[in-house]
């Protein structure tokens, strides 16, 4: 069972990917918010790259008789006109329950869009991090970890989460009596000591990292102690690629 790290979405190579599971993190805030509105009982997230397609598909759905709440965001902010932004915290039960989410993101969904090479595509986080170690173990296929980073650049979250991701991995497999060998890149290497360096707590990553000053700056103080909460679900969402949609 091989494991590679991307560290940003700009370095992926679509036909690496291929033959392997792919699991985007956008941890602040896109698949933290994916997580959490379908662990709320949302129908699926259809993730979109562009604001206009993505209206256009909410006219859609909502043409065909099906709720649909349009959620998106530039640079942190709501878009103008949108339902909802990309807070994890919009998207309570008794706002999603029963509901399609249409979601443009600044980075997230443009990962997502970039792994449907995969053979699938996960959606990781802080918030379900052990939930998908269970499942990537438990297929024991090839495994790229894939973060999103902010606007072509490292992002300090994203690479923790998938760190802890692989400390969860490496437990299970200690754990295993097939003893499943975990065959780590540096990458793989290198994010899992970064996640085991926040032993004080693994959400101070978000307050660390320079998108999460931004957020905070913006006044999304509670987005941040909302999507710094590990394994608090046991939800681990997958794209359809056939239906652009991301249900459990």
């Amino acid at each position: 069972m091989r494991i590679d790290v991307c560290m940003r979405v700009d370095d992926l190579q679509p036909e690496v990917i291929s033959a392997t599971s792919a699991v985007v993190f956008d941890v602040l805030r896109a698949t933290s918010t994916i997580v959490t509105a379908l662990a709320n009982g949302c129908h699926g997230v259809i993730p979109v790259t562009d604001t206009e397609d993505a209206i256009a598909r909410a006219h859609q759905k909502r043409h065909e008789g099906l709720e649909t709440l349009l959620g998106g965001e530039r640079g942190g902010r709501k878009l103008t006109g949108f339902d909802t932004g990309n807070s994890p915290l919009e998207y309570s039960g008794d706002v999603i329950a029963g509901k399609f989410l249409i979601l443009t993101t600044t980075n997230g969904t443009r990962t997502i869009e970039a792994c449907k090479t995969a053979a699938n595509v996960y959606m990781g986080s802080l918030l379900n991090a052990r939930a998908v170690a269970r499942r990537l173990y438990n297929e024991k296929s090839d495994v790229t970890l894939v973060c999103a980073g902010t606007k072509g650049r490292f992002s300090l979250e994203d690479a923790v989460a998938a760190g802890l991701v692989m400390l969860e991995l490496k437990v299970l497999a200690s754990k295993d009596a097939s003893k499943v060998k975990l065959q780590m890149t540096d990458a793989a290497t290198a994010v899992a000591l970064l996640a085991a360096g926040y032993e004080k707590g693994i959400g101070q990553c978000l307050y660390d990292s320079a998108h999460g000053q931004r957020l905070l700056q913006l006044g999304f103080d509670e987005d941040l102690v909302w999507c710094g909460k590990a394994n608090k679900f046991s939800v681990v969402p997958v794209l359809d690629r056939h239906k652009g949609l991301v249900t459990l």
